[in-house]
C-alpha cells in the first residue's frame, strides 16, 4: 500500500489516456463518496497516464485506495480544501 502522495514506479505501464479514463470511472464507481469529498482527475505518472485523487484531509483508516486499477497507477494527495477550478 502506498502512503499519501507516494508514487510506485514499478506499477507504471504505458497506459493510454483511455486506460486512465476507464480506471477513473471504475474508481468513482467503487468509491462513490469521492464525488462529494475529493477531486479526481487524470495526470501523467512517469511516462504513462494515471489517476490523481486530491482529498481535503487524511481519510479514515477504513478507506484504503488501491495502488492501481488495471495497471493504471493511483496517486492520492492531501491538498486541503478541494474547490472546482474556474
Amino acid at each position: 500500500m502506498l502512503s499519501f502522495g507516494q508514487r510506485s514506479e514499478e506499477h507504471i505501464m504505458k497506459n493510454t489516456v483511455n486506460d486512465a479514463r476507464a480506471a477513473k470511472a471504475q474508481l468513482l464507481e467503487d468509491f462513490e463518496t469521492l464525488r462529494a469529498n475529493a477531486a479526481v482527475g487524470i495526470t501523467r505518472v512517469g511516462g504513462a497516464y494515471g489517476i490523481k485523487v486530491n482529498i481535503p484531509k487524511k481519510l479514515s483508516n477504513d478507506l484504503v485506495f488501491p495502488e492501481s486499477i488495471d495497471g493504471v497507477p493511483i496517486v492520492v494527495e492531501v491538498v486541503g480544501t478541494v474547490r472546482a477550478r474556474n
